[in-house]
């Protein structure tokens, strides 16, 4: 009977084990596949009030390297991060709160990843695609200020206000005396202007700010 009993047991145990696999492994999966960006919402399945702990059993701790980068902008100190999908096409990095670990920043610094809104933005896109995808020219902030170069998001109808999409010119096109002052231009430029056209801009960084 003792023996009846403890094999019982032991196949129960199993039997919860394979029924637990099979309804969190999905889930898991999809988790991990989702590429998706929400404007001020989500940045895949990471939402506002993630943490390290969520981050790692979303995409497995194999895929996560944790350690100290630098944001995106020049006027931000380095910072711990769980670098996601580290080294590949797909790489993020989730930049951590000092406490608790928390979920404070994403950013996108990658070509050919598969990071990008439903609408198609993602970077590496160029201006007339995303004219095309906006419905038509948007401000853009001169490079010659703190953070230039990047959509214009006091303007109401700017793309995605929600996040920080920032523009590089492509390499081997310096531009002449006339682009430079445009492009470097305190007020800013549009994005439909010869210059920009000329400079090459495509998108460089998506970082979404989880506190905007």
């Amino acid at each position: 009977m003792r023996v009846h009993a403890s094999l019982s047991r032991r196949l129960t145990l199993i039997a919860a084990a394979l029924a637990l696999a099979c309804f969190s492994s999905p889930a898991a999966a999809a988790d991990k596949d989702n590429f998706v960006i929400v404007p001020g919402k989500s940045f895949g399945p990471i939402k506002k009030g993630a943490t390290l702990a969520q981050l790692e059993r979303m995409y497995g701790k194999a895929n996560i390297r944790v350690r100290t980068e630098q944001p995106p902008h020049a006027d931000f100190q380095k910072q711990r991060a769980a670098v996601i999908f580290p080294g590949t096409p797909n790489e993020a990095m989730a930049f951590l709160s000092e406490r608790g670990n928390r979920v404070e920043s994403v950013v996108v610094q990658k070509r050919g990843g598969k990071w990008r809104t439903k609408e198609g933005l993602h970077v590496g896109m160029g201006l007339a695609e995303m004219e095309r995808v906006h419905g038509g020219p948007f401000a853009i902030t001169g490079f010659g200020r703190d953070g230039g170069g990047a959509v214009n998001s006091s303007v109401k109808t700017a793309p995605a206000r929600e996040l920080f999409i920032r523009f590089t010119p492509a390499s081997g096109r310096p531009p002449g005396a006339a682009d430079e002052a445009v492009l470097n231009s305190e007020k800013g430029f549009r994005s439909d202007h010869a210059a920009a056209r000329r400079a090459g801009l495509t998108v460089s960084v998506i970082w979404w700010d989880l506190a905007r």
